[in-house]
């Protein structure tokens, strides 16, 4: 997975997989998610935040605030379609110039 934007983009998606799923209507309702950490704080043992989401804010309550805006948001469909496209054929994930990168070293 390539820059920034892939991951936030694909962590948005795993977490609102349970939502999409019809498990439940609200994501922190997944115990087993890492969004109530991520968006509340609330402690997790297998969890640590990833760099990118700490750069989201100054402070735990200032990212979480972030995070909480930003999975509020509806996914882009066509990021949706390039996340599970890339899932299913077992690609990377980014720009062709990336994908170009990834598959050179695979040969």
């Amino acid at each position: 997975m390539q820059g920034e934007q892939y991951f936030l983009t694909c962590l948005r998606y795993i977490e609102l997989n349970p939502v999409r799923a019809g498990l439940v209507k609200d994501p922190a309702d997944y115990k087993w998610s890492s969004y109530r950490a991520h968006a509340f704080g609330v402690s997790a043992r297998m969890w640590s935040p990833h760099a990118l989401f700490t750069n989201l804010g100054a402070d735990g309550s200032q990212r979480q605030s972030v995070w909480r805006e930003r999975v509020s948001e509806t996914l882009d469909i066509d990021a949706l379609a390039k996340i599970r496209h890339c899932t299913n054929t077992g690609l990377a994930l980014g720009t062709e110039s990336f994908r170009e990168q990834v598959r050179k070293l695979r040969t």
